[in-house]
């Protein structure tokens, strides 16, 4: 079964999420992306495994 997993800056661990559940249709179970910092020029987003 597929599986991702990943960790990075938050807006691109926000992008990579929203492609793996919404172009490729992966379960959230079967994502697991973690945001470890924030970079100074990135707006404040929601970044929840719903998206």
């Amino acid at each position: 079964s597929p599986y991702v997993w990943g960790g990075g800056e938050s807006r691109a661990m926000t992008a990579v999420r929203r492609y793996v559940r919404r172009e490729i249709g992966l379960p959230r179970e079967a994502v697991s992306l973690v945001a470890y910092w924030r970079h100074a020029d990135s707006p404040v987003e929601s970044t929840t495994d719903d998206d």
